[in-house]
């Protein structure tokens, strides 16, 4: 263990003693991120050495008496440290172990609006699981995975330069650079916090290996549903008034659930022993469905339409259920539309469909994969609870 791991405790509780000795208005130094960020990952947030635990819990209290508002230094500080002493705490969650809820704290912050933020967040978080995978992975002997980073990296840039020329395929070398500048491109026209964001999280409950992976993936994959039901809500909002701007709001929220989808093909080159390990290590933080998918579910298809537990999954106050669901919408604008312009509003309606029944289809392979015919999360019965929902689509009626 390094001498800047074990030092760490004495570290963070000198912070802690410089920031409660100075005035409510003076400027508190930064938290020591590097320090206590290779720490808590040496350990596990599970598993944290009573002296570090304790250290990070007075840090917390100290944290919460100043923080700001995002996307400030001091509000990082506080909701990080709220992840990190989750377990510490006895106050594991979901929303604590992935940390959507800072990141959907951050992109709700600043004038550029939430999809832009959004989307430069999920490219900055995708750049770095990259980079991740592949400073791990030999570059004299690629294997699956390697393959599966280049392949993302290839859907990186399209994301970032949508209708551009298909990029061409990328070597192990080629990848690691391409993502090491875009994350530094992107930190550096950003708000600093993303620096931070992007090097102090996750905080793996454990010290396997792949759960960075998991996690990563996880955290992506919730920015990206949180981007969809965005569009979701645009669309449903403005279709009306602009009936003509709803396909290419619709394609445009296909091609968000298109880039999700293929994180998939990554996060199935994870280890199914670690995962076993990992579920364990992360019990009572399982969510029945990301809060991001339940809002995007209830913008599109409304309350009658839902299963039980998904109205269940996050509450109400969250993702408020709206008068008209998009789907709704669609259908009584549809009858006021000429043929030519039904036949546009279809085709796109059919590529969102297309494009949820793929991702739910991938994301069940992969679950099958890796976590076999066991009891899934929330308590339902795995394998079989997705092949129930496999083919409803999100925007057409299903019996």
């Amino acid at each position: 263990m390094s001498t800047a791991v074990r030092s760490a405790p004495q570290t963070i509780r000198d912070w802690s003693r410089a920031v409660d000795g100075i005035g409510p208005g003076s400027p508190a130094p930064a938290f020591p991120f590097a320090e206590a960020t290779a720490a808590v990952r040496a350990h596990g947030t599970a598993e944290l050495p009573a002296e570090l635990a304790e250290a990070l819990v007075d840090a917390a209290r100290t944290a919460r008496t100043r923080a700001g508002e995002p996307p400030d230094e001091s509000w990082f500080t506080d909701r990080w440290l709220r992840s990190a002493t989750m377990t510490a705490t006895a106050t594991q969650s979901y929303e604590a172990y992935t940390m959507c809820g800072l990141f959907d704290q951050y992109c709700r912050s600043g004038p550029a609006g939430y999809q832009q933020h959004a989307r430069l967040l999920s490219a900055a978080l995708t750049a770095d699981l990259i980079r991740h995978e592949l400073d791990a992975a030999p570059s004299d002997r690629p294997d699956a995975r390697t393959a599966a980073a280049t392949r993302l990296t290839g859907d990186l840039c399209q994301a970032i330069r949508p209708g551009g020329a298909p990029p061409r395929p990328l070597g192990h070398d080629a990848a690691l650079r391409l993502c090491t500048r875009l994350i530094h491109r992107l930190c550096r026209t950003q708000p600093p916090v993303l620096r931070r964001i992007v090097d102090c999280t996750p905080l793996p409950a454990t010290t396997e290996p792949d759960e960075y992976l998991f996690t990563r993936s996880v955290q992506i994959m919730e920015v990206l549903s949180a981007v969809a039901a965005e569009q979701a809500g645009e669309a449903r909002n403005r279709g009306p008034h602009q009936p003509s701007g709803l396909p290419p709001r619709l394609h445009a929220l296909a091609d968000t659930l298109r880039h999700a989808t293929r994180l998939f093909h990554l996060l199935c080159t994870l280890d199914a022993g670690q995962f076993a390990h990992i579920r364990d290590a992360t019990y009572g933080t399982g969510a029945l469905q990301s809060p991001a998918f339940a809002a995007l579910e209830r913008c599109c298809r409304g309350e009658q339409a839902l299963r039980p537990e998904t109205l269940e999954a996050v509450p109400l106050d969250r993702s408020p259920l709206p008068e008209i669901p998009l789907r709704q919408a669609l259908a009584a604008l549809r009858t006021r539309l000429d043929p030519e312009a039904a036949a546009r509003l279809d085709e796109a309606v059919t590529a969102v469909d297309t494009a949820w029944v793929r991702w739910k289809r991938t994301h069940r392979g992969v679950a099958r994969r890796i976590i076999g015919d066991v009891p899934g999360t929330g308590g339902t019965d795995g394998l079989s609870y997705l092949n129930r929902h496999l083919d409803t689509p999100l925007l057409t009626h299903h019996d």
